[in-house]
């Protein structure tokens, strides 16, 4: 039974707008008044449902099964879609299963991100859907969405722009876009530009994409499964607290993660990658850290970097440390518009962008732009 049939045999969306108690057959309890943030999520799952009930949008899309990778805590799924907020709700997993062998964590967010990504998970269930086949309706699955030229913008910088893909995924995109790599760096290339991203990845399609930049639609498959609750990245904190209250969750965050420190993780993750990437220059990975937290909304983009400053400090010693202390002593972390300033920079970067490439790139994400509600004109 495919999603079109089995959701004319369920309610689009559990929740109603009077007060009350719902006790589910899973026995979560859940508590929730009348909100609007209730009726947004409503409606959310009514523009999905419908635009999967469209006829041709399923008859594209009906064979191309779900391939994503799903976790499991007790009865509850979530389907993990990188970029989209993944390194929150694994740290949340594992946290609530009691999956980790580090010490001193009282709170998610004690979790180190390298060990979220690379450890193992004990206590969890872990499954590729192209595997394992998911049950079609599920009272307590989610996953969660962005808009996808925020969410390429947000792999490239992550992937290309800052170390983590600069060995062989370096070669291989840098090649396919074009790029003539030198003999050189063929174990090592960090010369990709975000225009050279996009084109490789059009290049690739119709093959499977890395799952970083994938389609959202084809990890998690939205119009195959019927999911309780799929969140937005633009709406992230609201609807987490919505998902903890409807699925019975508990957890404290005794102290809020600041910029600063969120700042200090990215910078911590990236110094790290020293020892599995050859052509790895600390000044450099600086100076991308500093362009990169700027693309962010972290540092104000009027502060250069300052060149200065880190010739005076010793990059050999803890390098994460010392970056952070010129960011806390330059204070160029306040005092500006972060939102508009992320927006800003990355409309900059879609403009260097040729129109044949954008507009298969558009192409690529037309279905994660119909079926969850984005404007795929938003940057014309």
């Amino acid at each position: 039974m495919n999603r079109i049939q089995d959701v004319q045999n369920r309610s689009q969306f559990d929740i109603t707008h009077d007060d009350h108690h719902i006790q589910t057959s899973n026995k979560y309890t859940y508590s929730f008044s009348s909100s609007l943030k209730e009726r947004n999520l409503s409606e959310r799952m009514e523009q999905i449902n419908s635009t999967c009930h469209n006829s041709s949008v399923w008859s594209e899309i009906k064979d191309r099964q779900p391939h994503g990778t799903v976790w499991k805590y007790n009865q509850m799924y979530y389907c993990e879609v990188p970029k989209v907020g993944c390194t929150y709700w694994k740290r949340v997993l594992l946290y609530l299963s009691h999956s980790y062998q580090q010490s001193n964590v009282h709170q998610p967010s004690d979790l180190d991100k390298i060990y979220v990504h690379f450890a193992k998970h004990y206590n969890l269930g872990k499954f590729n859907m192209d595997e394992e086949i998911m049950d079609k309706t599920i009272d307590t699955s989610f996953m969660f969405t962005r808009d996808p030229y925020a969410r390429l913008w947000s792999a490239y910088i992550d992937k290309f722009f800052l170390p983590d893909f600069w060995g062989q995924h370096g070669t291989n995109y840098g090649t396919l876009a074009g790029v003539n790599v030198p003999e050189k760096d063929f174990r090592c290339f960090k010369d990709i530009s975000f225009v050279d991203f996009l084109t490789a990845i059009t290049k690739i399609w119709p093959g499977r994409l890395d799952h970083h930049w994938e389609p959202i639609y084809l990890l998690c498959g939205p119009c195959h499964i019927n999911y309780a609750v799929i969140g937005k990245m633009e709406t992230f904190l609201e609807d987490v607290e919505y998902i903890k209250r409807k699925f019975g969750l508990n957890w404290n965050e005794t102290t809020e993660r600041g910029d600063l420190e969120e700042v200090y993780t990215i910078t911590k993750y990236n110094f790290q990658l020293e020892n599995k990437t050859k052509c790895f220059n600390k000044t450099e990975v600086a100076e991308r850290l500093w362009k990169a937290f700027q693309y962010n909304g972290y540092i104000n983009k009027l502060c250069d970097f300052p060149v200065t400053e880190f010739k005076h400090f010793n990059v050999t010693l803890k390098p994460s440390d010392m970056f952070m202390d010129i960011v806390r002593a330059l204070n160029c972390y306040s005092n500006f518009d972060r939102k508009l300033q992320r927006r800003f920079m990355m409309i900059e970067a879609y403009k260097e962008v040729p129109n044949t490439v954008f507009n298969k790139i558009k192409h690529i994400y037309k279905y994660d732009f119909e079926i969850f509600g984005y404007d795929i004109d938003l940057l014309l």
